[in-house]
């Protein structure tokens, strides 16, 4: 059987839990916490978005992704880039000011038209989420970790 022993006396153990108790409240540990698992998210889209469109790629999308804090209890991840959603969720695309769209195939310099192309998703937002629960979550309790160890001391 094990024994936990505290060597602080009553009121220094007191004291240090009035410590935890402001931290808690303190909305910058939170902000810390909840930006490190977004940077988190945001490294690991980058990595997609180079693995997934880097071929023809201007490095565009993946230079615009960033993390935007919000509030104390949320923060944002995304891109402010034109193609990011239909990049990341899929949909048609038309065109604005002309009758077609128009585009030359890197590959072979053909030229194409259409009235409208339908571009499949390819997650490179979610699937950084899914796929970095365990970085995400040791990022955040790291952040945490650091500020009770600090404010212990």
């Amino acid at each position: 059987m094990s024994k936990v022993v505290c060597s602080m006396d009553d009121s220094d153990f007191k004291k240090k839990m009035g410590e935890l108790r402001k931290m808690s409240r303190n909305p910058e540990t939170w902000i810390k916490a909840l930006e490190a698992g977004a940077h988190v998210i945001e490294g690991a889209a980058k990595v997609n978005v180079e693995q997934n469109f880097s071929e023809h790629s201007t490095g565009n999308l993946g230079n615009s992704i960033h993390v935007e804090v919000v509030s104390p209890t949320e923060v944002h991840v995304g891109s402010n880039a034109i193609h990011a959603r239909i990049r990341e969720l899929g949909g048609w695309i038309k065109p604005v000011f002309a009758k077609l769209l128009h585009w030359v195939d890197p590959d072979t310099g053909e030229h194409h038209t259409a009235k409208a192309v339908y571009q499949p998703p390819n997650s490179y937002l979610r699937k950084a989420v899914d796929e970095s629960q365990g970085a995400i979550q040791d990022a955040i309790e790291a952040v945490i970790k650091k500020e009770i160890e600090d404010n212990l001391k």
